[in-house]
Parts: C-alpha cells; sequence; structure tokens
C-alpha cells in the first residue's frame, strides 16, 4: 500500500523545516514535520528533518518550491547588479 504522505524536502536545521511548513500551508498544501521536536530536545541529533506533503500533493508541493527558489534566484541576481 503506497504512503499517504511523502517526503518533499529533508534539512539538517528546524528552522528551514520551519519555513518550508509555512510556506506550503500558505499555499493550501497541510504539511507534517518529522524528527523537528527530537532535534530540540537532544541537539546531537543527526538525522534529516524530513517535511512531508499528502502523496497526491507531492508534484503542486515541489512545483512551488522550484518556482520560489527561480524566484529568489532572480531577485538575488537583480539586487547584485
Amino acid at each position: 500500500m503506497k504512503s499517504e504522505w511523502s517526503t518533499v524536502e529533508k534539512y539538517a536545521h528546524a528552522i528551514d523545516a520551519s519555513v518550508l511548513k509555512s510556506f506550503l500551508e500558505g499555499h493550501g498544501i497541510p504539511c507534517l514535520v518529522l524528527g523537528l521536536h527530537v532535534v530540540q530536545t537532544h541537539p546531537f541529533f543527526h538525522d534529516p528533518i524530513e517535511v512531508q506533503v499528502p502523496t497526491r500533493r507531492l508534484d503542486e508541493a515541489r512545483i512551488l518550491i522550484e518556482e520560489c527558489r527561480k524566484e529568489a534566484s532572480a531577485f538575488l541576481k537583480e539586487e547584485n547588479n
């Protein structure tokens, strides 16, 4: 049986996972963050923090993330000119 949730991104830092979760939820995509509380209570925990979305919305989430990265990259290039 296929999982109902799929990992869209993995991070080493809790803040990165939290920002992505807020971004995706702001676009109407529900998220789960796995490992977040473990990192907060065990600072030497080294497994990645996983951001998961419903499998049926995985492609949509990936497209949003890619569009955001492209916009951020274009903004930074413009700012450096």
